[in-house]
């Protein structure tokens, strides 16, 4: 009889750690994705009242476009855009040959009964357009930036591969 007590007690406990571990992922994704829009939406927002920092033409000479304090403004926006990618690119380990081997083992166990909203390669195809785009808006400032600075040599030669 103790046996199957320690049985029951088992499979509980193991059938507890699942559901825990299940929606830690869901939680955790899921808030991922709400922070990601919510930023851009502000990032977006700002783009609305500025409307030439969102202009490809007047961004890829953004030295020629832009003078004084309207530089500033934009080099300022520019750098909220592209911390915002690699906050993205960092939090989805964009990044070649680099990957959270624990976290992808437990995902690809749970991800066929997550939302998409929650599953983290559903997550890498809907930022990495955002990527592409915000690296042909600002791909000259970008450019100009040097590793180690504003931005990881890592991050910066990984977006330069994006197309």
């Amino acid at each position: 009889m103790q046996e199957i007590y320690a049985l029951i007690q088992t499979v509980g406990g193991l059938s507890l750690g699942a559901v825990a571990i299940f929606t830690w992922v869901l939680t955790r994704n899921a808030a991922i994705y709400a922070n990601f829009d919510d930023l851009y939406k502000e990032i977006l927002n700002i783009g609305l009242t500025y409307p030439c920092f969102r202009d490809p033409d007047k961004t890829a000479k953004y030295r020629d476009h832009f003078n004084g304090d309207e530089r500033i403004r934009y080099e300022t926006y520019a750098y909220m855009v592209c911390n915002f990618c690699e906050t993205v690119a960092d939090s989805l380990d964009l990044y070649p040959g680099r990957s959270n081997r624990i976290l992808d083992q437990i995902e690809s166990c749970f991800c066929r009964f997550l939302p998409f909203i929650a599953d983290r390669e559903w997550l890498k195809k809907t930022w990495t357009p955002v990527l592409v785009h915000e690296k042909r808006l600002h791909g000259r400032w970008l450019a100009d930036q040097k590793g180690g600075v504003r931005f990881k040599a890592e991050f910066l030669n990984w977006i330069q591969t994006l197309n």
